[in-house]
């Protein structure tokens, strides 16, 4: 918010505890071992082999290294630019200061704990630390092309309103200067820290106000560890959970950034368009005070996006043992890149998408496995069953312990993707008997036939549900026995207990209140009578760059889908909301099937 500017990204690269404050929100306090130089040296070839453009000190107090010049050197004579996470004490020396600058440090993060020298010094246990911050952040900011951020927690008596100093040093600033606002993880331990803690919804108002405030004052800010759904109309200030990176086996620093597994994602977390940029909510904070007033935010998003190809990999072949497949991927993320073997021919292919979370595109790439080859001319796909051809992963890449930190060789799999749920769903259709409701029917373009047989031979009653007028029409046109009904589920008003069966086949994403169309659903349907659902997950399509480029000069308006959801998704949901339907079939998402998942429910009577 307010003025545009870099954020600062990069690696961490951990130093040790060593540090020349006691702060109470410290979470790594006691933690004093100093980490040996050769292991920092690794850290950053690590870092620059992956791809990485900067690597960020942190301890402790990383300028409490002597050799702290040395390793800076170390990591401009890789290429990557420096950064230091630093409560700045040692920087309003102009020796450290300027032999820093001077080997590549570009980019200074400075954790204060309030925006006053008594409630930073108090929270730092340190006298005078406020002033020698402010007054190495003068010196900092002095410096062009030096990017500094300030961190402030969002805690008991923080102030939204920017201090004085704050004003003052944008005023002066030459260097780039933003601030961010951040969440503490709730697992800080003693009563001081824990007495401090916030709920995240309180924490979010305090956010929302300061980065209004900080906006009229023209300050940059952001604010980082909360729930985006939280902060409305300010959700855009978020900070994205990865711009700050940690190597395997680095442990907590003094930043205090989360794992993954920090956070948890409430099963209506999925629902909203913001999860892809959203590290959700901190575990430990659910459990302190009893958290789950998430918001989500409902707007239609995509349910695919494409890996384009970016050039052949001569020379290369995955091996189980000294497999230099990690290394290929320099510059990108392991997640945004995979490799396809064409008939021995070896390509990478990278993504550029930002409506998809790393999670998402975990699953996506590993956990499913369901990525897809485009082998058409086509600008739109429309008959998946031709179109594309499905990819695997190869068997020498699937139990290497490096596979999350490499592209990935995937192969072209036999058969025709989608044929084993089509033959399921055909058969399911085939032994329709009685009323049947089908949601979202379009223009029963994909079972037209077997629902016309079943019609002339009197063996059901069809009613097809959608809100497109045209499709229903022309449904109407060609089947002059079915009925049609104009209208959303969540508004759908018919007779309790009518349907002897409900299909909602690939409609189920499109509903934009599922709470009220599952109500609709198990209201409409008989006692033991059968909900039988279609839908899909995610996927990635590799595509040249004519065919992406194409694809994506023929996008629609928009898209269409509420949701991704798995089919152990919409189960948790039913278990939680109570339905009465019992799972008589499942056939979920797994490598090696296509991206659509099945439910077959029988409604069982309530007692």
């Amino acid at each position: 918010m307010g003025a545009s500017g870099r954020i600062i990204e990069g690696t961490l690269v951990y130093c040790g505890g060593l540090c020349s404050l006691n702060c109470v929100l410290c979470p790594i306090r006691g933690t004093k071992a100093v980490v040996p130089a050769p292991a920092i040296k690794k850290a950053i070839a690590d870092a620059a082999r992956l791809g990485a453009k900067r690597v960020i000190f942190v301890g402790g107090e990383p300028l409490l290294r002597k050799d702290i010049v040395e390793l800076a050197a170390c990591a401009r004579s890789k290429g990557l630019s420096v950064g230091l996470a630093t409560n700045a004490r040692m920087l309003l020396y102009p020796e450290p200061r300027s032999a820093l600058l001077a080997n590549g440090l570009d980019s200074v993060i400075v954790n204060l704990f309030s925006s006053d020298a008594a409630g930073h010094d108090a929270l730092a246990r340190t006298e005078g630390a406020f002033l020698q911050a402010a007054a190495a952040a003068r010196q900092l900011l002095a410096r062009r092309g030096l990017t500094v951020e300030l961190r402030l927690p969002l805690i008991r008596g923080f102030h939204p309103a920017p201090a004085e100093l704050f004003l003052r040093l944008a005023k002066q600033k030459k260097a780039d200067l933003y601030f961010t606002f951040y969440y503490p993880l709730p697992r800080l331990s003693g009563k001081a820290a824990q007495e401090r803690l916030l709920a995240p919804d309180a924490a979010a108002e305090l956010a929302a106000q300061a980065l209004r405030a900080f906006q009229r004052a023209g300050l940059r800010a952001y604010c980082e560890g909360l729930p985006l759904c939280l902060m409305g109309k300010d959700s855009s200030a978020g900070l994205g959970a990865d711009r700050l990176k940690s190597l395997d086996g680095q442990g907590l620093t003094c930043l205090d950034l989360p794992a993954p597994a920090d956070y948890a994602q409430p099963l209506l977390c999925s629902e909203c368009s913001l999860e892809q940029t959203c590290p959700g909510v901190f575990r430990k904070a659910v459990e302190l005070f009893a958290f789950d007033a998430v918001k989500p935010l409902k707007e239609v998003r995509s349910n695919s996006f494409d890996y384009t190809f970016d050039r052949e990999l001569k020379g290369f072949r995955p091996v189980r043992t000294a497999c230099p497949g990690d290394s290929l991927i320099k510059g990108n993320a392991p997640l945004r890149s995979v490799y396809l073997d064409r008939g021995g021919k070896l390509s990478l292919y990278r993504t550029d998408t930002r409506s998809f979370s790393d999670a998402e595109l975990q699953a996506v790439k590993f956990s499913r496995e369901q990525l897809y080859l485009d082998i058409t001319d086509k600008a739109m796909l429309d008959d998946f069953q031709n179109d594309v051809r499905q990819l695997g992963m190869q068997e020498v890449c699937r139990d290497c312990a490096k596979k999350e930190r490499c592209g990935v060789c995937y192969g072209v799999l036999e058969g025709i993707p989608f044929e084993r749920e089509e033959r399921w769903l055909r058969q399911e259709i085939r032994r329709l008997s009685g009323r049947v409701l089908d949601i979202g029917c379009g223009d029963l373009r994909f079972y037209r036939d077997t629902v016309e047989k079943l019609l002339a031979e009197g063996k059901i009653e069809y009613h097809g549900l959608d809100v497109d007028a045209r499709a229903l029409a022309q449904l109407k046109k060609r089947h002059p026995r079915a009925r049609v009904h104009d209208s959303p589920i969540e508004d759908f008003s018919f007779q309790d207990g009518y349907f002897d069966y409900i299909f909602a086949l690939r409609s189920l994403n499109h509903f934009r209140d599922l709470e009220q169309a599952f109500a609709a659903m198990t209201a409409l349907v008989r006692d033991f009578g059968i909900v039988v659902i279609a839908e899909c997950v995610p996927f990635g399509l590799l595509r040249s760059k004519e065919q992406t480029r194409r694809a994506r000069r023929a996008a629609g308006p928009g898209f269409e889908h509420y949701r991704n959801w798995s089919s152990e998704q919409v189960l948790e949901f039913i278990r939680k909301k109570g339905l009465p339907l019992k799972l008589n079939t499942h056939r979920p998402v797994r490598p090696g099937t296509s991206n659509q998942w099945l439910l077959k429910l029988i409604k069982i009577p309530e007692e």
